[in-house]
């Protein structure tokens, strides 16, 4: 089986965002995390979610599911003037530039996905940045440490433990021991 083709989101196109803010909601919308709901602005009634980071500002890769729908989607926060993870009373520690993820999702069945698309944004532009800043809950956190993230601090938002992280881009990035 090929990789999926992996596509850059067109800021300008008002329907490719409404399609990527639907796939965003409904990706989120099973989770019962209360923290996230102050994250990012959830419109329940047009099912969508739109990150508080300007679309400007943020370089958005995503895969087709087989049925041609947006299925998986990375959102990196690409400037240095907005920092998300702030959200949780986490600064952008000064010095070498970087970026944030801001969301990481991928439909039923697609986990892959997420592979094919930090591979493309690897070879994107990666090079350009020293960092990459990340935050999670205590579930997936595991994950974030097996393939290589330093845990910088953690906050409680609702009740609920969050973490944040950072990655060196200069080391190899998935640690297998």
């Amino acid at each position: 089986m090929s990789a999926p083709h992996v596509e850059i989101l067109d800021h300008s196109d008002p329907e490719k965002i409404r399609e990527y803010e639907n796939a965003f909601y409904k990706s989120f919308l099973r989770l019962s995390n209360p923290g996230i709901r102050g994250l990012w602005d959830w419109d329940d009634e047009s099912r969508r979610i739109k990150a508080k980071i300007p679309y400007e500002h943020q370089r958005i890769y995503y895969v087709r599911d087989h049925d041609g729908k947006m299925g998986s989607a990375i959102a990196f926060n690409i400037s240095q003037e907005f920092f998300q993870s702030s959200a949780y009373d986490f600064q952008r520690p000064d010095g070498l530039p970087s970026f944030e993820i801001v969301t990481l999702f991928a439909s039923s069945g697609n986990t892959m996905n997420k592979v094919h698309m930090l591979e493309r944004a690897r070879n994107d532009f990666f090079n350009e940045f020293a960092y990459c800043y990340a935050t999670c809950g205590e579930r997936v956190l595991p994950l974030h440490v097996r393939i290589g993230a330093e845990i910088l601090g953690k906050s409680e938002v609702n009740g609920q433990l969050r973490y944040f992280l950072r990655y060196d881009l200069k080391r190899p990035f998935i640690r297998y021991n």
